[in-house]
């Protein structure tokens, strides 16, 4: 098999010692896959001065591509970057264009897959309204479920209708279960003698990420007897840079600030948090934070939006709860979960998670679909 010239396209800077959401760890993982056979290179943006990535050997080239700001690519996804001459160049002479969560505006001969993670931003609807792609793949059958067979941004469709898109992969994302493992939680993320529950905010402080329910859910706790800490994290800039510090202050309750953390330091802090907490309103197309945080040992509370409610059968280490619910019986919930989640979560998550959302399922099938492309 020829080995083809790929570029890997990813809006936010292409970091693979500390990632910011679930694209970029399905982004790190098709270059990892992709660069075995073919020549691949990652066109990314940057926020200041171009800087050459310094890290762990990675067998791609990865290269600041284009000035962006945060704020123009949420409200975005079919974009024309202002790219560098080098990133030009790599362009013009791609095989295969390969976009994580945006489409590109650009009049290239190459082939296109651009990979839909979310469903509901307004970057998102741009993709789908533009149809620039060869193939389009997205994370579960729930996110293609969202893309109407007319190309109307995420009206209703039915399932059949969609499969029957030749344009349309369903490739489903993966939990490193090498990575994401239950182990021992007395190191430097272990639980402090008497605060109580340790309750994993994992998200960024929005609404749309349930950090006043899950405000909620510590005081509601505290009403029953049951002295709770909420763990979250300082965010990086362009996503939050005016910190937790009043949001915490604000809550009224316990809250612990931990320092944004790298993906390596994440298995830890699952395994030290009695529950995680996975109640945004957000529709997730897929959704990480759960099954890793199972995979760990750690069972988790959702809302279930989107993708998450489907993701493991019942008894599997997900506990839902209608987002409706009132405080204390959300509470009920995450005291039962605590409770019994551990044991499901080792007996039938994790297996589970092991079987069906594999690293080298995800892998062979995205190498699959660009060799054929």
């Amino acid at each position: 098999m020829a080995r083809k010239r790929i570029c890997l396209f990813q809006v936010p800077p292409f970091s693979p010692a500390s990632v910011l959401g679930g694209s970029e760890v399905v982004a790190i993982y098709t270059a990892q896959a992709l660069a075995a056979d073919n020549e691949v290179t990652v066109l990314h943006g940057f926020t200041a001065e171009p800087q050459k990535y310094r890290g762990p050997d990675f067998p791609a080239e990865i290269l600041p591509a284009f000035p962006f700001a945060y704020e123009d690519f949420d409200n975005t996804g079919h974009v024309t970057p202002a790219f560098t001459p080098t990133a030009q160049r790599k362009i013009a002479e791609a095989d295969v264009i390969v976009s994580m969560e945006s489409s590109l505006n650009l009049p290239v001969s190459a082939a296109r897959v651009v990979f839909l993670g979310g469903v509901n931003g307004p970057h998102t609807h741009d993709i789908v309204r533009h149809r620039c792609w060869d193939r389009l793949v997205v994370p579960s059958d729930f996110a293609a479920r969202q893309v109407d067979p007319g190309w109307q941004p995420f009206g209703a469709s039915n399932r059949e209708a969609v499969t029957n898109d030749p344009s349309i992969a369903v490739i489903e994302s993966a939990v490193d279960t090498d990575l994401f493992r239950p182990g021992d939680s007395r190191g430097r993320y272990a639980k402090p003698a008497g605060r109580g529950l340790r309750l994993l905010y994992p998200h960024r402080p929005v609404l749309n990420k349930g950090f006043l329910r899950a405000v909620e859910l510590v005081k509601a706790l505290e009403k029953k007897g049951h002295r709770a800490t909420l763990v979250v994290f300082d965010q990086p800039d362009g996503y939050a840079p005016e910190g937790l510090k009043q949001p915490a202050a604000e809550s009224k309750c316990d809250v612990e600030i931990l320092p944004w953390q790298p993906r390596s330091a994440m298995p830890g802090i699952y395994q030290a948090a009695d529950l995680t907490l996975v109640l945004g309103s957000h529709v997730e197309g897929f959704g990480l934070t759960a099954p890793e945080s199972v995979a760990c040992g750690t069972p988790a509370l959702t809302h279930g939006a989107g993708f998450v409610k489907e993701m493991l059968p019942a008894g599997h280490g997900l506990f839902y709860v209608d987002p409706a619910a009132d405080p204390e019986f959300l509470a009920e919930v995450a005291l039962e979960a605590v409770a019994v989640g551990r044991d499901q979560c080792l007996e039938y998550g994790r297996p589970y998670i092991g079987r069906r959302y594999s690293v080298d399922r995800m892998n062979r099938e995205f190498v699959e679909l660009v060799s054929e492309i």
